[in-house]
C-alpha cells in the first residue's frame, strides 16, 4: 500500500472518543506500507472493554479475538505477517501502531503521534534524528535494533527514553546529535 494522500479510519458509533477508529487492519503473510501522506486512526481499542454486541465475535469478523489479542491499534494493526512500514519525510501517522509478531521493520522520518508496538520477533526500527515521535516505540520480545539516522541533524537532541526493549543501538549518517535519557532494554 502506498499512501500519499489521507487514509482515515471510520469511527464505531458505540465506542468512546477516538477509541473505535482503525485506519488499516490486516492479517496476511506480508505487509508493505509506504506513507508520505496521512494515516489517521484512533489511540486504539481495548477489546475487553467493548460493550456487549459492539462487534461480531466470529473468526471471520475479527480474527484478533480468536488469537487471544485484546488490543486493536488505531492507525495500523497487522497480525500473522512480517511487516515493513516506511513513514517518509512529510508522512504522518496518527494513532497507535501494532505490527504483531514476526520480524518487522518500521522506519520513521516523518511524524508519529501514538505508541508503536513492534511485537515479538527480531525487529528493526530506523528513525531520522529530525523525525517527530509523540509516544513510545516498544520493540517487544526478541533481538531488536534501533538505528538513528543523523543525516541533516545539527546538534538536535534525541530522546532514548521513548524507545523500549531495544538491545542494539547504532547511529549512521553525517550529522551530529545529542543523546538524552536511558534506553530501557
Amino acid at each position: 500500500v502506498e499512501i500519499s494522500g489521507a487514509f482515515m479510519g471510520a469511527t464505531g458509533a458505540a465506542l468512546p472518543d477516538d477509541a473505535g477508529r482503525s485506519a488499516i487492519v490486516t492479517r496476511t503473510s506480508k505487509v508493505f506500507i509506504d506513507n508520505s501522506g496521512v494515516i489517521a486512526g484512533g489511540r486504539g481499542t481495548d477489546l475487553t472493554q467493548l460493550p456487549e454486541g459492539a462487534i461480531a465475535t466470529g473468526t471471520d469478523q475479527l480474527p484478533l479475538l480468536s488469537e487471544g489479542k485484546t488490543f486493536l491499534a488505531g492507525a495500523i494493526h497487522t497480525t500473522g505477517s512480517a511487516d515493513i512500514v516506511f513513514n517518509r519525510l512529510g508522512g504522518e501517522i496518527i494513532g497507535s501502531v501494532d505490527l504483531g509478531e514476526q520480524d518487522d521493520v518500521f522506519e520513521n522520518f516523518g511524524t508519529v503521534r501514538g505508541d508503536v508496538f513492534m511485537g515479538d520477533g527480531n525487529d528493526r526500527v530506523s528513525v531520522g534524528a529530525l523525525a517527530t515521535l509523540v509516544g513510545t516505540v516498544d520493540g517487544g520480545a526478541g533481538v531488536n535494533s534501533l538505528v538513528i539516522s543523523t543525516t541533516g541533524a545539527s546538534g538536535q537532541r534525541f530522546s532514548l527514553d521513548q524507545y523500549l526493549n531495544f538491545g542494539q543501538v547504532s547511529l549512521n549518517g553525517t550529522g551530529s546529535i545529542g543523546l538524552a535519557g536511558k534506553l530501557a532494554v
